[in-house]
């Protein structure tokens, strides 16, 4: 949570991240504590939501997965 008036800076917000930048949105700029509340309430319900555990392989990766993609990783660094 950016709860700092600087953050509704169009030049300000630049120098963020991308990754938090691409989540920002203007309608979330400027709100009042009710409105930011109301915002941060529906964004943990939807968080909270349980994942189909069919689609794992889908969306997430298993173990042996990850391990094989840190794998060529490693294995420059030796």
């Amino acid at each position: 949570m950016f709860a700092d008036q600087r953050y509704q800076r169009h030049d300000k917000r630049d120098k963020l991240p991308g990754w938090i930048t691409s989540h920002l949105r203007d309608a979330h700029l400027n709100l009042s504590t009710d409105m930011l509340l109301h915002v941060a309430r529906e964004f943990m319900r939807a968080m909270a939501q349980p994942y189909d555990r069919l689609a794992i392989g889908k969306s997430l990766l298993t173990e042996e997965q990850a391990n094989a993609l840190g794998a060529p990783a490693a294995a420059a660094l030796a």
